[in-house]
């Protein structure tokens, strides 16, 4: 339980990234065979990285996906994406957006990623739904979750709609 507070800090905290180098690898520490059900308990944290704070007009530039049970038991590996994203939406990033991004290499691996946003979507949903087959029965979790939650709710209504309406932050478990 002490280690819930730090688990999505950062999605290139999270676990060794395919595209950028610096990242930290977390080990799962219990593999489960079977999905979650409603009495598992089942937290799906969430962690994105956007080109501001502005659902309406800014994006998800990646996407870190983790599902544990309500004893925060990491079901598997999780999921991580870096979303393709056009130079013209990068360039409008405002200065902290820009200086973050792009000296952790995310700017750059943006350019160059092969997920579109709608392949993100589905993988991220059938990721969910492969551990959590019950629609509306796995909660939100991560730091931040409201941000991250208003970004799904344009980006991945998909996703959104498969969640149950609550959510929870990381200090819940403190």
């Amino acid at each position: 339980m002490l280690w819930a507070p730090g688990l999505l800090r950062n999605c290139r905290r999270l676990r060794t990234p395919v595209i950028y180098p610096g990242t930290r690898t977390y080990r799962i520490r219990r593999s489960m065979a079977k999905p979650l059900d409603f009495n598992a308990g089942p937290l799906i944290w969430v962690d994105c990285e956007m080109t501001g704070l502005d659902p309406r007009t800014d994006k998800i530039l990646e996407i870190a996906v983790l599902i544990t049970n309500g004893d925060l038991e990491i079901v598997d590996k999780g999921l991580e994406f870096v979303i393709r994203t056009d130079k013209a939406v990068l360039d409008r990033m405002g200065e902290w957006c820009t200086k973050q991004h792009g000296q952790s290499g995310l700017t750059q691996a943006c350019l160059t990623s092969p997920h579109s946003l709608e392949e993100v979507s589905k993988s991220v949903l059938a990721y969910i739904k492969k551990w959590i087959p019950q629609q509306r029965t796995g909660v939100l979790a991560g730091n931040s979750v409201h941000a991250d939650r208003s970004f799904l709710v344009e980006a991945m209504p998909e996703v959104i709609d498969w969640l149950h309406y609550r959510s929870l932050p990381p200090f819940y478990f403190v």
